[in-house]
């Protein structure tokens, strides 16, 4: 009973209107606006106006695949949301399947019971693009016109990565070429090896993944490397530390051989600035470094001298296990 005066006792209409809608369930809410905020994430907006007043204190989110309109309704997936406004209901469902059609509807909750479910709303999830891979770095094989890097799968959606592009780019003295795609490597592989390269020359190199739906991934960082001087200098050091080898010495001077021919061109490269020394110049310095210090070396030993030498001028990993069949050309 509503009393003419709000005295004790006695409701105001507001109150009384406040009660009896209290006391009943919510009306059907609107019809819900989707957006797909990532491949396993739909947000669901509700006007709530018409709530107001009734004591509505949830919002439940009921959502199923669409594939299957004949999926009865007790197969609905639900998930409740604590109501924080009155005049419109947001909630966002995660954990949904990525590139899939799901059909959304809301219900509303107060103390008296559930809403009807409003009139469903349908979205499709968006498939899981790559990040950047990572990790990336320039391997030790790297000769005159051979470049190898390496990188990690990305750290988001590493699962979806089908292939991996390589871009490169040249940087010449005068010029710097545009990016080009050189290579492109299935998902299992973590390395690319460019070749047919021009010696001495600095070259920039970048990786992005791509998925099964051709959706391509964000560029890792950019590294660079550059080419190595080559060709007559190996050739050079190599009989420069071969020729002595054949007379025979003591086994600890030809270990010494071998050990100044590589330290002595590993150094001439690593500390060249403006490259003053050329290739030939550095092999051939290299190679009688280990002649001087082998004139009575041992044979066997002699050639592996020669061989250190020649791989450390071209750029080559230098790998002492060469004459083994167990041997491999793959970096560690």
């Amino acid at each position: 009973v509503v009393g003419r005066h709000s005295g004790p006792g006695d409701w105001s209409p507001a109150a009384a209107l406040r009660f009896v809608h209290v006391n009943g369930t919510p009306n059907k809410p609107p019809r819900p606006s989707a957006t797909v905020q990532s491949p396993t994430e739909v947000l669901l907006t509700t006007d709530g106006r018409g709530d107001e007043g009734t004591g509505v204190h949830t919002c439940t989110v009921e959502y199923r695949l669409s594939e299957d309109p004949n999926i009865p309704s007790e197969q609905w997936q639900s998930v409740d949301f604590p109501v924080l406004t009155s005049t419109e209901y947001r909630c966002a469902v995660a954990d949904l399947q990525p590139d899939s059609m799901y059909s959304f509807r809301v219900r509303t909750v107060n103390e008296s019971g559930v809403s009807p479910p409003s009139r469903t709303v349908e979205a499709h999830t968006l498939r899981e693009i790559p990040g950047p891979p990572g990790g990336m770095r320039v391997s030790t094989k790297r000769t005159n016109e051979i470049i190898k890097i390496r990188w990690k799968p990305p750290l988001v959606y590493p699962g979806s990565v089908y292939k991996y592009e390589i871009q490169q780019q040249m940087i010449g003295k005068h010029t710097v070429t545009s990016w080009i795609t050189v290579q492109e490597v299935t998902c299992d592989s973590f390395s690319a090896t460019m070749r047919d390269l021009t010696t001495d020359t600095k070259y920039r190199f970048r990786v992005r993944a791509i998925n099964s739906a051709e959706d391509k991934g964000n560029f890792s960082e950019v590294i660079e490397a550059e080419t190595r001087y080559g060709g007559a200098a190996g050739t050079a050091a190599a009989l420069a530390a071969f020729i002595p080898s054949i007379i025979g010495s003591p086994l600890i001077v030809s270990i010494m051989s071998a050990s100044v021919a590589v330290e002595a061109t590993s150094a001439i490269f690593d500390s060249r600035t403006g490259k003053a020394v050329s290739g030939a110049t550095a092999g051939i310095g290299a190679g009688f470094a280990g002649a001087i210090l082998g004139v009575l070396g041992c044979p066997f030993i002699g050639i592996v001298g020669a061989y250190a030498a020649y791989k450390v001028v071209t750029g080559g990993d230098v790998d002492l296990n060469w004459w083994s069949p167990q041997s491999s050309d793959e970096e560690a």
